[in-house]
């Protein structure tokens, strides 16, 4: 991998990271890596392993859930538009095409523990349960781990 090309992609990554709730278009991204649209969009791909419209739309999702499950307070109309979604339809389609769950199934995992829903499988085919995203899952053991790290400094 072309280590040029590399910083190009990353530069393209966090303008895109940067500007998630605002309209995005391949053209701009392009030109913030300094690729033509046609070699960026094959470039990114390539790099990446989604296109570009694919990544802005995962990377939204995710944000977009994220506030859902931790931001309780805000509906899921604002949570839509603030993540650059068009309307709230649009965002529900999406959330349930890509996690295979509503907005309000991921908000409220309870209500859908013994429901036929709670069999789908996400997009990428890989089983899913909205309950798995809350931080309670974590157990203490897991969060008392202790890791021995032996760091040896050599010059060379």
């Amino acid at each position: 991998m072309n280590k040029k090309y590399k910083a190009r992609i990353d530069r393209a990554i966090q303008y895109i990271e940067s500007n998630l709730a605002n309209k995005i278009s391949q053209a701009d991204v392009a030109s913030v890596s300094h690729f033509s649209d046609y070699h960026f969009h094959r470039i990114f791909t390539g790099m990446v392993g989604e296109t570009v419209n694919d990544y802005i739309v995962r990377r939204r999702l995710e944000c977009a859930v994220n506030l859902l499950i931790f931001r309780t307070e805000l509906s899921v109309t604002q949570i839509a538009l603030e993540n650059g979604f068009s309307s709230t339809a649009n965002f529900s389609k999406a959330v349930k095409r890509h996690f295979g769950f509503s907005p309000s199934e991921i908000r409220n995992p309870d209500k859908i523990k013994n429901s036929k829903i709670g069999k789908i499988s996400s997009k990428y085919r890989k089983e899913f349960s909205p309950s798995d995203l809350y931080p309670a899952r974590v157990t203490n053991e897991v969060m008392h781990l202790e890791m021995e790290i032996h760091v040896k400094l050599k010059t060379l």
